[in-house]
C-alpha cells in the first residue's frame, strides 16, 4: 500500500473488521479469508465500503494485513477509518 489513502480500501474494510479488532483477530480473518478467496467462495470475493461493495483479492488482504501488522501503519488506519463511520453514518 502506498502513502495515498483511499477510505474504501482500507485495511479494516478490506478484511471486514473494525480497529477494535485485536492483533490476533487480524491474523484469524486473513487466513479464513484467503482460504475463501482462493477457493472462490461467493462472499469472500467482494466486501462492503459506505460506497458499495468492491472486488476483495489475495494481493489487496496481503496488502491490508501487512499495513496493520506495523503499529504506526495501524494507528494510521485506525484514525482514517473514522472517515469511514462518519460517512456510513451520514448515509444512515
Amino acid at each position: 500500500m502506498n502513502d495515498q489513502f483511499d477510505l474504501a480500501t482500507s485495511p479494516f474494510l478490506v478484511l471486514g473488521l473494525t480497529p477494535e479488532a485485536s492483533a490476533a483477530e487480524v491474523e484469524r480473518q486473513y487466513q479464513k479469508l484467503s482460504g475463501l478467496v482462493r477457493m472462490a467462495a461467493s462472499g469472500a470475493l467482494t466486501y462492503e465500503t459506505p460506497w458499495g461493495p468492491l472486488p476483495r483479492d489475495l494481493e489487496a488482504m496481503r496488502d491490508a494485513v501487512a499495513e496493520l501488522r506495523r503499529p504506526e501503519r495501524r494507528l494510521l488506519h485506525e484514525v482514517l477509518y473514522e472517515g469511514v463511520r462518519a460517512t456510513q453514518e451520514k448515509n444512515g
